[in-house]
């Protein structure tokens, strides 16, 4: 039981630093509710604000791998851990946003939900 709540804690303190030309931020991993493309820049929403990053969505999702989050759309990473329900085309967060949810990626996404809360 214990390992299970360090690794919890452990999951909680990860983070990353994310620098832009006006500010430099420390941005944890279980904050993050989902990143979206912004032109050729990112935003990354957390449950503090907007933050721009430069970071591109290829390598936000090589530094999240196995972090609980998984792309919905080309242009949308969604942190697991804020999904209220899926449906057809969007994924609902449980503060009531919206992202879309591809078709291509529908099958995929809800295998990794599935996996992630019940296996």
């Amino acid at each position: 039981m214990n390992t299970v709540i360090e690794e919890k804690q452990k999951e909680d303190q990860k983070f990353f630093i994310n620098k832009t030309n006006a500010r430099i931020d420390k941005i944890y991993y279980s904050e993050i509710k989902y990143i979206e493309t912004f032109g050729r820049h990112t935003l990354i929403h957390t449950v503090h604000g907007v933050y721009e990053s430069y970071i591109t969505m290829r390598n936000h999702l090589k530094l999240l791998e196995n972090s609980g989050f998984v792309q919905s759309h080309s242009g949308y990473i969604v942190n697991l851990n804020f999904i209220k329900s899926i449906s057809e085309r969007a994924v609902l967060l449980r503060d009531g946003e919206k992202v879309i949810l591809s078709q291509k990626r529908k099958t995929s996404f809800v295998k990794a939900f599935n996996t992630y809360y019940f296996c």
